[in-house]
């Protein structure tokens, strides 16, 4: 969902020239309550992906935890793409070929 809060922001921001004003076409509210929902989801979802980390010390994994709001966007614009997919082609299924990497083998 929050690509759309993206777009939002992007249709609000030049409009009002900031985002919690009353007189835009939201209101305070709904973005008090939006920007709370988002910093609080990702906070906790980059918290949890931290105790995982220390927990099995994997020590160079730390800095990868400031990316997870880029992968939960790039997750979205995939779910996007095959619900259009879904939508638009059936059965077009685009597979993964495994297998291809020389001299790895389990």
């Amino acid at each position: 969902m929050h690509p759309w809060f993206y777009a939002l922001v992007a249709y609000e921001l030049p409009h009002s020239g900031m985002l919690v004003r009353p007189e835009t076409m939201l209101g305070w509210p709904f973005w008090l309550v939006a920007w709370v929902d988002l910093l609080t989801g990702y906070l906790a979802a980059m918290l949890l992906g931290l105790l995982a980390v220390r927990q099995r010390s994997y020590r160079a994994l730390v800095k990868q935890i400031l990316l997870m709001p880029f992968y939960c966007l790039s997750i979205s614009a995939a779910a996007y793409r095959a619900l259009w997919q879904f939508a638009t082609a059936r059965f077009k299924w685009e597979k993964t070929e495994h297998g291809l990497a020389k001299g790895f083998a389990l």
